[in-house]
């Protein structure tokens, strides 16, 4: 769905409506023209991923009740209702809406519902499609699908820095057609094949604009014994997925990727070889085993060290241009971040520093964004909603306060100045 912010601001604002005024989100900074409100940080017990049904309800799993809510917005304020719950299926992240089917994950089975997407209805028992998958190590089971009834699945490493390379993988399965019986044996490499190794935590999404299959990765939290950690090192990544780099190795964990400060300068005083660059994590395979393209495919671009992005997600602002988004999970740099794109859509080589939407005032945020989703709103029109999995989380929103006729202008020059400024 394309970003179109600059709409026209509804005039007339129920009380019990949320807004940015009667429920703002605490200690929230913000890129100027924008604003927060809270859509429900009372009856959430840690929530994950959000998804946008057809009908335009706003989906999420509350983990640790494993319930699956359809939240939609009425004159009177947000109301919600229960499509599944289940606790004993250890839902723990992933809910997707794809070919009719509402979809959703725990550390080691895939699900799925019959779901139209249009009206709620009670779901009963979930088909499996996958199941065998390992347990434990990075839980988030990111789920993807393309064209061709193929879903990706997020695997990621067993902890920080792994020892081998044995499950730190996106995996890709046909789900449906000739020849496919389900459930799927994740073990089994002619059913669930590996579609990309080396990926130590990622979340993917398809670029609308250019087709391609983008991952944001996590990069460890430490490297043990190295010289160069610091805050800003090792990077976070973004990588670009192709058909004809199917099972390559990403790196992870042999090699780790250089960061970089946030004017642009290098992370590493001595020895740097670039932002993106790669260095080895052990003794054996060395930098120079790293640095060969043959062994190792580098990120497309770096992020900003222990970012820790969450998701992604793609838009067009009228007349502005394209752009990606992340959120930032990390403990430093809680976040939602804008990077420009390309005209056609294809990443621009001169990042440097995230635009953040919308980020702390000080110290550590006690926010921590996980997912998000554009969808319609009552009060801004259009909403950047996300998922907070803090103690005190939940569901809330970022919205342009100024989406009125008069303000086109304004919000023009705003949106501009996300490609020449950091926070």
């Amino acid at each position: 769905m394309k970003f179109f912010i600059v709409a026209v601001l509804i005039a007339v604002a129920f009380a019990q409506l949320p807004d940015c005024d009667n429920s703002p989100i605490p200690n929230a900074k913000y890129f100027p023209g924008f604003c927060g409100f809270n859509v429900d940080t009372s009856r959430l017990n840690r929530t994950r991923q959000i998804e946008l049904s057809p009908n335009g309800d706003l989906i999420v799993v509350e983990v640790n009740t494993g319930t699956i809510w359809a939240y939609f917005e009425t004159e009177g304020g947000f109301q919600r209702f229960a499509l599944f719950s289940d606790l004993s299926l250890k839902l723990n992240h992933a809910v997707r809406w794809f070919g009719n089917y509402l979809w959703a994950s725990s550390m080691t089975t895939v699900y799925r519902w019959p779901y139209n997407g249009k009206t709620r209805v009670v779901l009963g028992a979930p088909q499996v499609v996958i199941n065998g998958m390992p347990s434990g190590g990075h839980f988030s089971r990111g789920l993807e699908f393309d064209d061709k009834q193929r879903i990706y699945v997020n695997i990621g490493g067993g902890s920080n820095i792994d020892t081998n390379t044995s499950r730190a993988y996106v995996v890709r399965a046909k789900y449906s057609g000739g020849g496919v019986t389900l459930p799927l044996d994740y073990s089994n490499r002619a059913q669930v094949e590996v579609f990309a190794n080396g990926t130590r935590n990622i979340n993917m999404r398809f670029n609308p604009f250019t087709g391609d299959l983008w991952g944001v990765d996590n990069g460890p939290s430490f490297l043990p014994g190295g010289n160069f950690f610091n805050d800003n090192n090792p990077a976070d990544e973004v990588h670009i997925f192709s058909e004809a780099n199917k099972g390559k190795f990403y790196g992870f964990p042999y090699c780790w990727s250089e960061g970089y400060l946030e004017d642009g300068s290098p992370s590493i005083l001595n020895g740097s070889t670039g932002a993106g660059s790669q260095h080895a994590q052990f003794a054996s395979p060395d930098d120079a085993w790293c640095r060969n393209p043959k062994n190792v495919i580098r990120p497309a671009f770096p992020l900003r060290s222990h970012e820790a992005p969450l998701d992604i997600i793609f838009t067009e602002i009228p007349v502005i241009g394209k752009f990606f988004l992340t959120t930032s999970h990390g403990v430093g740099n809680r976040s939602i971040s804008v990077f420009p794109l390309e005209k056609d859509g294809s990443p621009r080589q001169d990042l440097v520093a995230p635009k953040r939407l919308i980020y702390g005032d000080q110290g550590i945020w006690a926010v921590t964004p996980v997912s998000m989703v554009i969808a319609p709103c009552r009060v801004y029109h259009t909403c950047l909603f996300f998922t907070d999995d803090s103690v005190n989380g939940g569901i809330r929103a970022v919205a342009y306060t100024a989406a009125h006729e008069r303000y086109r202008n304004l919000y023009s020059r705003d949106v501009q100045n996300f490609l020449n400024e950091s926070k």
